[in-house]
């Protein structure tokens, strides 16, 4: 029965209580190197003090076997002071030297954790006025597509009026030749805020994509032929190659051929003379459709790749020719795909060429009609179907 209760005495569950400090110490003392000096001094503190409890527990224990009783113990009372001065006084000690030295400690990193707080606080703050911001920006872009585009219109139309003298000849040669500039300078401009006014109604969600099913080949040809001239002035070799009996793509016809015609005329852009630039289209491996514009261009270095991606973001250095544009061609593609869906894919390396893919999921493809008088209703069709 005393060998029963040996196991449940209230001194070894105390003995137990205190060895787990210096254990939980031991598991933790990686993590301790900013107080190292004070986990030593509270590493032998609590062990003293875990090894008093021990003894005191063995003592007991051995005069319940033989006396029963520790009030029986003649030298109790000297035999409590010693195990004071020996374990408990030196190991409080110890304890308390090592609290005192992880103080500071912990003031500065109550300090770092309140300072990380107000940073992580502002770092929110920041970046909600940022989104106000740009949701605002984005918002007035929108709503001044009329007002940007009425007067350039205006003078694109004058402009085209005298240089083709509608209304009878100007006169003089030099007057010519200045409606001519002013029509290709104001056209240049046009362009430019049609991209800026597209990204921007793509990042306040006001862009209406007007989908419908067609053959992706003709939009393909529309946007060739348009670039076609460019190409030959930049002796640049422009080659297609596009799937026989593709499916038909469910998507914006003037918005695909936005597509088309920024990467074409990236790539042109930078491709020196004698150069190449292959458009593809084809059926990629995960069901969907792909458009693909090679060059064997300038390249770019892969540290400017996310630089050429973003927007406005423009790669100026020596390997680069001068061109006009805002940077956003690139960008506004990407915008376009993802308004679809998909995902775009680029690649490039310097003097050797550059990859731009564009990925349709396979949920944008359409079964072809079965002859050109059930196209109209096909449309139709597809349109109530999504």
């Amino acid at each position: 029965m005393e060998l029963v209760s040996a196991f449940f005495h209230p001194s070894l569950i105390v003995f137990v209580g205190v060895l787990s400090l210096p254990l939980f110490l031991f598991w933790r003392r990686k993590r301790m190197t900013t107080v190292d000096k004070g986990y030593h001094y509270m590493m032998w503190g609590v062990s003293l003090i875990a090894l008093g409890t021990f003894v005191d527990y063995a003592a007991e224990v051995i005069l319940a076997l033989n006396m029963s009783s520790m009030q029986q113990f003649s030298y109790a009372v000297n035999y409590r002071t010693m195990m004071a001065l020996v374990f408990y006084f030196p190991g409080s000690l110890l304890a308390a030297k090592g609290l005192s030295s992880w103080l500071p400690a912990i003031q500065s990193l109550s300090k770092e954790i309140d300072l990380r707080q107000q940073t992580e606080r502002k770092l929110i703050q920041a970046k909600t006025d940022a989104e106000v911001a740009n949701a605002a920006k984005s918002q007035f872009l929108a709503n001044m597509s009329h007002e940007l585009r009425t007067p350039l219109n205006a003078i694109l139309g004058f402009s085209d009026i005298l240089k083709n003298e509608s209304f009878g000849a100007i006169g003089s040669p030099i007057y010519r030749e200045y409606s001519h500039d002013i029509h290709t300078s104001g056209k240049h401009l046009l362009d430019l805020i049609n991209d800026i006014l597209d990204v921007a109604k793509i990042e306040a969600g006001k862009l209406r994509l007007y989908e419908e099913a067609f053959d992706i080949k003709s939009a393909t040809e529309i946007s060739v032929n348009m670039l076609s001239l460019t190409a030959r002035e930049a002796d640049v070799n422009l080659k297609v190659n596009i799937a026989k009996d593709l499916p038909y793509l469910y998507a914006d016809d003037t918005r695909l051929r936005q597509i088309i015609s920024n990467l074409l005329s990236n790539a042109i852009k930078f491709t020196n003379p004698g150069g190449r630039v292959t458009l593809s289209v084809g059926l990629s491996e995960n069901a969907g459709m792909f458009v693909s514009v090679v060059d064997t261009g300038i390249g770019i270095d892969g540290g400017d790749i996310e630089n050429a991606l973003s927007q406005f973001g423009q790669v100026d250095d020596k390997y680069s020719r001068n061109t006009d544009g805002t940077g956003l061609g690139l960008s506004l593609v990407q915008l376009i795909i993802s308004e679809h869906g998909g995902s775009f894919e680029f690649s490039s390396k310097l003097e050797e060429g550059t990859t731009a893919i564009a990925h349709f999921p396979a949920d944008r493809l359409r079964a072809r009609p079965s002859d050109v008088l059930d196209r109209a209703e096909y449309n139709v069709l597809s349109k109530r179907a999504i």
